[in-house]
């Protein structure tokens, strides 16, 4: 996954040394600010970076992300204005906003 051009909130990032790690994001001078380490008997994803949801290219990079582990979605949704909060308890609800 190459950041380069993703909006962050900070211009500031944590910068890592690697040695076995797995570089997951870099900055503008290559330099790893994001990566994978094997733990124990799991792997930890470790952004040096902040960002939150304010625009779709995050979506795009939390995409990457999750779908590295294999991690399935449990609602999907094909209009790209609707967002969906589930919010989970004795029911499952469904919190649809339409974006546009």
């Amino acid at each position: 996954m190459d950041i380069n051009d993703v909006f962050t909130l900070t211009k500031r990032k944590m910068i890592f040394s690697t040695n076995n790690e797995t570089i997951l994001a870099l900055t503008k001078n290559k330099e790893a600010c994001g990566i994978s380490k094997k733990i124990g008997n799991g792997e930890v994803k470790i952004l040096g970076f902040l960002f939150g949801y304010t625009s779709d290219e995050h979506l795009d990079v939390i995409n990457k992300i999750v779908t590295m582990d294999g991690i399935r979605k449990d609602i999907k949704v094909n209009d790209e204005d609707l967002q969906i909060t589930v919010r989970y308890g004795e029911k499952i609800n469904l919190f649809p906003i339409k974006l546009s």
